[in-house]
Order: C-alpha cells, then structure tokens, then sequence
C-alpha cells in the first residue's frame, strides 16, 4: 500500500491556516480541505 499526501479537512479557516504553516496546499474550490504531500511529511521527520 502506498500513497502521495494526506487529505487534511480543515474545521474553519483558522485552521486551514494552521496547516498551511505546515506545508498543506489548499484545494481550488474548497479551500478548507488541502492536501499535504507525504515527501512534506518524511522530511519533518527527518529533520
């Protein structure tokens, strides 16, 4: 099993920004749920 990013449905907007610290992208036309790339992920953990 494999994958590419994670699907972050944010509750509100001050969220969504609290994700988007992290690296999340929102969606075009939802802007509440972004997507996090897993090579996003792996170099947190790695640092």
């Amino acid at each position: 099993v494999g994958g590419v990013a994670m699907l972050i449905d944010a509750k509100n907007e001050r969220a969504a920004a609290w994700y988007s610290r992290f690296g999340a992208l929102p969606l075009l036309d939802a802007p509440l749920s972004l997507v996090l790339p897993l090579s996003t992920v792996q170099a947190a953990l790695n640092a």
